[in-house]
């Protein structure tokens, strides 16, 4: 998808469009509550079978209605096609070859360590609120099976809302020249990061008292939303020719939260389902968010690396050496 919002999408529209990546956030509320009625009504087994079907039909028309550029789309108009290649500008380098990936200068890139440290402590949060969230609701509120599925996926619709709105103030910002691209990440981050950290330690706070602690936990979702105009966005910022590359290096990374915080809660809980025990989860996991969250506002930046263009008048100039060089080549001068 980062290689689709370099492609199509002008910096100043970034924020908006990665805010659609939290479609998923409809899809996490939509099952959750979806799969509580489902196992209550049909079984689990239910789930799995309208999951798939649902996975199945969206791949379809993936297939049948994305294109990788402008360039390739059949029925986009002259004018919009113009408008998307003028906005995005000498960017994104188009050759007949794939660019060959500058991997030293990007696994040894501080932009990069400093984008993948901030997104894995804001998805470190949310992976542990999506996951644990349903048991912390069972065994320390009481909440039956519909319940939990309830409180626990509307937060998430909540979370697609406040980016797309937060999304649209950003791109604005950006537009208007009132902030640097940069200082629209790192506000952005603050909201995703450290603001969901502090909302995380006060679910802990909250006690056995319902009402607060789903307000906390809504609250901690909904400004995770912000990550699409902030530490997500500026993968395309700082390398839009490898946004695609970096991102999926991130993402593995990132994303190993989503089984190791589980490990971690698991031990803290085990045979201890009590307050002072998830207070333990929730102290950490925002301590995570907010440390993470004061990098990127220190040391963060969307200005594009120079390790973003490659020179091809080098790569031909070193072809051209290697053919001068071949020993058996099939030129010959007349002599």
């Amino acid at each position: 998808m980062h290689t689709m919002t370099a492609n199509w999408i002008p910096p100043h529209e970034r924020s908006r469009f990665v805010s659609a990546y939290l479609g998923s956030s409809i899809g996490t509320a939509v099952t959750y509550i979806m799969c509580g009625y489902l196992i209550a009504t049909f079984g689990w087994e239910s789930v799995f079978y309208v999951s798939g079907g649902l996975g199945l039909l969206w791949y379809i028309c993936w297939i049948l209605l994305v294109y990788d550029t402008p360039a390739k789309h059949p029925t986009i108009s002259i004018r919009e096609r113009t408008y998307i290649e003028n906005c995005l500008g000498k960017t994104i380098q188009t050759r007949s070859k794939p660019l060959p990936i500058p991997w030293k200068s990007l696994l040894l890139s501080k932009v990069l360590l400093i984008n993948l440290v901030t997104q894995t402590g804001g998805i470190w949060g949310l992976f542990t609120l999506a996951a644990q969230a349903p048991s912390y609701f069972n065994f320390i509120l009481g909440l039956n099976i519909k319940q939990t599925g309830l409180w626990s996926g509307m937060p998430h619709l909540v979370r697609w809302a406040f980016s797309f709105g937060f999304s649209m103030i950003c791109d604005r910002l950006v537009k208007s020249k009132r902030m640097s691209l940069t200082n629209v990440r790192k506000m952005a981050t603050c909201f995703c990061n450290i603001l969901q950290g502090l909302f995380i330690w006060g679910i802990c706070y909250s006690g056995c008292n319902s009402m607060v602690a789903v307000v906390m936990l809504f609250s901690a979702t909904a400004v995770n939303g912000a990550i699409s105009s902030g530490a997500l966005a500026a993968v395309v910022d700082i390398a839009p020719n490898y946004a695609g590359v970096i991102q999926g290096i991130i993402g593995t990374v990132s994303t190993s939260s989503g089984f190791i915080s589980p490990i971690i809660v698991g031990y803290l809980t085990l045979n201890q389902q009590t307050l002072s025990q998830w207070c333990k989860v929730f102290h950490l996991s925002g301590a995570i968010c907010v440390g993470t969250g004061l990098i990127y506002v220190f040391f963060g930046t969307s200005a594009i690396q120079k390790w973003n263009t490659y020179d091809d008048s080098v790569s031909n100039e070193k072809e051209l050496k290697l053919i001068v060089k071949k020993p058996n080549s099939s030129y010959t001068l007349d002599t």
